[in-house]
């Protein structure tokens, strides 16, 4: 649930709520608290996975010039020196021979 969400829900449990019992202040402001809590923590995701694909990055390009070896996920196994690394969507990928390996792939480096 994202913000907007959240937002639309709390104005359409105000505009819902019993008259002659109405929602406690309190109950309102941990909700908007326990908002606050989970952007937080999609920010901190977020930042986390940006940092994890810059690890990844930076552990692919010292491994040009070596020797790396593993399994495809399709089970084939690779062996080869890493000429040039690149970037996708799902994360770097070493340059072996003709062959794209993902950096996951890799069981072995020398």
């Amino acid at each position: 649930m994202n913000s907007s969400e959240f937002l639309q829900l709390l104005v359409a449990q105000l505009q819902n709520q019993n008259p002659l019992n109405p929602t406690n202040p309190t109950t309102f402001v941990t909700q908007t608290a326990q908002l606050t809590m989970v952007q937080a923590l999609q920010a901190v995701q977020t930042s986390s996975a940006q940092t994890n694909q810059e690890m990844g990055v930076m552990a692919s390009t010292s491994m040009i010039g070596k020797t790396v070896s593993g399994t495809l996920s399709n089970g084939t196994p690779f062996s080869g020196l890493v000429s040039s690394v690149s970037v996708t969507a799902s994360g770097p990928n070493l340059n072996v021979g003709s062959q794209s390996v993902p950096l996951a792939s890799v069981s072995s480096v020398s």
